[in-house]
């Protein structure tokens, strides 16, 4: 097994021997200081990578903001629930109750949401950041000043709470905000960047407040507004990164009297969201794109659970079809322990289970295509070592059974067994990756041998842990008993 070496130890080794170097160069004195002035200095090292390391970018996702291409969308949306009511008929007990007439419903209402001219915009952020001042304030000054247009008469503000944060979890106001407002009060932690990423790579508009600058001396403030617009670079503008003040602190003020006394009192100063109010009120035109860019992102909302509806069902027509190419290898293998005649028929049953699982993806190719796909992937599985290791795995398992193992073929029936399951569940994961190609993108079927080879191994990964191949072997041998 492949060992990976995680980077905060190679930063911290490599403080470590910094530290060593720097020490030993200063001399004994300075050694005296002991141990733990080096291990304080090699930790500082990784802590220090650790801030200030920074996740990879995920590139955002590019949604229609025409109408012609969202009603596009939706047809083709349409379209895939034609074909999984189609699919989903020829075995009632398959379906979800209701999920056809469950995701139609849906896309009606999407169809409705084209015409929308109410935009919407949630503002999102961790507790006590200043959500509710915000919306407050841009309710009672904000709204009552814009100049609507004909795309865009209203705009409605909803707060989420830091419970409904991540995109996945969070609640509608959220996944059908046309603006997502997000509220920090200094640099953004993990948790909120993780959380714009995903907002950002939904497709979602995303605003930053840099709220409570205030609280900040007047030297600082542009320094973190900086910071942080330099932290959400990859996916939010500069422009769209603002620093306000919804509910500034009290001051207090001294005023000095005649009598030469001085009164002192708190004064409490007025907000201010200048500059949040210019950006929204600048994207009020843009309105109508923003509408449709939420529509689209939601149709591929549907089309995504429709695939994974789809999917699943496939998966029910895909295992028998495996389960019966593995134990018709294994009988094969176990009869003909030569090893050559063993590769011959594990490849004959590998690419008929080829040709059986595109007819159930809906990928059309000929048998000699079948053929050459699973030469590839006996290919890639030797050049992965996956037809060694999964032999050393099996070996020791079958030495519980004496009479089976002595009869010659067990090991090399068990091998072509798993070794076809493997064949077979990677290629259903292939295909479903392939099914999330949009149709109007796709191509005649060409294998992409990369993406296979990534299948197999996260296949082979999975099927790894000791029990499953256990359960394999016990009831493999039960099917091989009798020929034994």
């Amino acid at each position: 097994m492949a060992i990976t070496l995680q980077r905060p130890i190679l930063i911290g080794g490599l403080g470590l021997t910094a530290s060593i170097w720097l020490l030993d160069s200063l001399g004994a004195s300075v050694i005296g200081l002991g141990d733990n002035l080096v291990w304080a200095i090699a930790l500082g090292s990784g802590i220090w990578w650790m801030r200030h390391r920074r996740s990879p970018v995920v590139e955002p996702t590019t949604l229609p903001k025409d109408r012609p291409a969202v009603e596009a969308a939706i047809q083709s949306a349409i379209a895939l629930i034609d074909q999984l009511e189609g699919e989903l008929q020829q075995e009632a007990s398959a379906a979800t109750p209701g999920i056809v007439d469950h995701l139609r419903s849906q896309l009606e209402h999407l169809q409705g949401e084209l015409d929308r001219s109410t935009l919407r915009l949630a503002i999102v952020g961790d507790a006590s950041v200043g959500k509710t001042a915000i919306a407050h304030q841009l309710t009672q000054q904000w709204l009552p000043q814009v100049s609507w247009s004909a795309d865009v008469t209203a705009v409605t503000i909803s707060e989420v709470s830091s419970q409904a944060i991540a995109l996945e979890d969070s609640e509608s106001a959220l996944q059908d905000a046309d603006l997502v407002l997000l509220v920090t009060p200094g640099d953004l932690t993990e948790s909120n960047y993780q959380a714009l990423v995903g907002y950002a790579t939904a497709g979602q508009r995303v605003l930053v407040a840099f709220n409570k600058q205030d609280q900040y001396p007047l030297d600082e403030r542009s320094l973190l507004l900086h910071q942080v617009r330099q932290r959400v670079a990859a996916y939010v503008q500069s422009v769209d990164v603002v620093a306000i003040a919804a509910e500034p602190a009290a001051m207090k003020v001294r005023k000095h009297l005649e009598d030469g006394t001085v009164q002192e009192s708190w004064q409490q100063s007025s907000s201010d969201l200048a500059a949040l109010t210019q950006t929204l009120t600048a994207l009020i035109p843009q309105g109508r794109s923003l509408v449709l860019a939420t529509v689209a992102r939601q149709v591929q909302q549907v089309r995504v659970a429709t695939l994974a509806e789809l999917n699943r069902y496939r998966r029910q027509r895909a295992m028998p079809l495996i389960e019966q190419a593995q134990w018709i290898a294994a009988a094969a293998a176990f009869a003909n322990p030569v090893p050559s005649l063993d590769l011959l028929a594990t490849a004959a049953v590998n690419a008929q289970l080829v040709l059986d699982l595109g007819k159930v993806y809906q990928q059309s190719f000929s048998m000699e295509q079948a053929k050459a796909v699973a030469g590839t992937m006996a290919k890639l599985m030797v050049q992965m070592g996956v037809v060694e290791l999964s032999t050393q795995a099996i070996a020791p398992l079958l030495k519980t059974h004496a009479l089976t193992f002595a009869a010659g073929g067990a090991l090399q029936g068990m091998s072509a067994a798993y070794l076809t399951r493997l064949a077979g569940l990677s290629l259903v994961d292939y295909f479903q990756a392939q099914s999330l190609v949009d149709p109007s993108d796709r191509t005649p079927f060409s294998l992409q041998p990369e993406l296979l080879k990534q299948r197999l191994n996260d296949v082979f990964r999975q099927m790894q842990p000791l029990g499953q191949v256990r359960a394999l072997v016990d009831q493999g041998l039960r099917r091989l008993a009798p020929t034994a």
